[in-house]
């Protein structure tokens, strides 16, 4: 896996050193190697402006410290699900400067369920993670996701989470 990982970074060196590039969509585990090389943190201070992570969990701390090692840098998360072809509308938390993810309603429906006895968990509560979607196009109901998030409500009276595992 180190190897690849090797190879992924030194396919972004290219292309920061020989494309105008000021977007970045990945993982947080790849933001912490590419954050590990001296060479591509200046690169991504030069001229990166916004990161995107998506695709696995970043805790606060982790989060706090790429702000710190990319000052300049806009990074924000997307929480979704390739199971229900969505992701959700992300917005900056309050408490543990967390993040928020709003479904796509009415299409996508989060339910945020205690895992013993399948009853919605109250605002506030953490509980596990399932996912909804009805549209023309496709009929997805109650995909259990293994993440567990606090249930918080949302814009319109809709239900958000907080990010998984949120801690603080």
């Amino acid at each position: 896996m180190l190897a690849y990982v090797e190879h992924v970074i030194e396919q972004a060196r290219h292309v920061l050193c020989t494309q105008n590039v000021a977007n970045l969509h990945t993982t947080p585990p790849l933001l912490e190697a590419l954050a590990r090389n001296d060479h591509i943190v200046d690169l991504v201070n030069e001229k990166i402006r916004y990161v995107l992570l998506s695709g696995a969990h970043v805790d606060t701390d982790t989060l706090d410290l790429f702000r710190e090692i990319f000052p300049d840098t806009a990074i924000t998360m997307v929480f979704g699900s390739t199971m229900i072809l969505s992701q959700a509308i992300t917005r900056t938390g309050g408490d543990c400067d967390s993040f928020v993810f709003d479904p796509r309603t009415p299409y996508v429906v989060f339910w945020v369920l205690d895992p013993d006895t399948g009853d919605q968990v109250p605002h506030g509560q953490r509980g596990q993670v399932v996912m909804n979607h009805l549209s023309k196009a496709m009929f997805i109901p109650n995909n259990l996701e293994r993440d567990s998030a606090v249930r918080l409500p949302g814009p319109r009276a809709r239900s958000a989470i907080r990010s998984p595992r949120c801690s603080r």
